[in-house]
C-alpha cells in the first residue's frame, strides 16, 4: 500500500512540475507579445515622426493571426497582426497595420508595416 501511495505522490509531483513549466511557457509567450507591441509602437512613432504616415501613435495592439494559437505549446512560431493605433473612440479605433512573425522557441520576432496595394482600389 505504501508503494502505491509513493508512486501516486511521485506522479503528482511530476505532473505538477509539467503544469508549472507549461504555465511558465504560456506566460513567457504573453510577455513576448507584450515586447512585440512595445517594439511596434516605437517603430511606428519613429515612422510617424518621419512623415511616413499621420500620427500620433497612441498604443499598439497585437492579436494572433488566423491559425495561430498562442497557448498551443506544440507550435514553435506564430503570426500576429498588430495595429499601431492613431485614433481611438469608445467604440472603435484605427491605425497602421503591421504583420509580425514570432519565434517562441528563440524568443525573437520580426515585423513589417503592411500597406494595402493601390491596385486593389483601396
Amino acid at each position: 500500500m505504501r508503494r502505491l501511495a509513493a508512486a501516486f505522490l511521485l506522479l503528482a509531483i511530476l505532473l505538477a512540475g509539467c503544469a508549472s513549466r507549461a504555465a511558465d511557457e504560456r506566460r513567457a509567450r504573453a510577455d513576448l507579445v507584450t515586447h512585440l507591441e512595445a517594439a511596434v509602437t516605437a517603430r511606428a512613432r519613429m515612422q510617424a515622426a518621419a512623415g511616413v504616415f499621420k500620427g500620433p501613435v497612441l498604443r499598439t495592439r497585437c492579436d494572433p493571426a488566423l491559425g495561430t494559437d498562442q497557448t498551443d505549446l506544440t507550435e514553435l512560431a506564430g503570426r500576429y497582426r498588430c495595429i499601431a493605433i492613431t485614433y481611438e473612440t469608445r467604440f472603435n479605433y484605427t491605425g497602421e497595420i503591421y504583420l509580425a512573425m514570432v519565434d517562441y522557441r528563440h524568443r525573437t520576432f520580426r515585423f513589417r508595416r503592411y500597406k494595402i496595394p493601390l491596385y486593389l482600389g483601396v
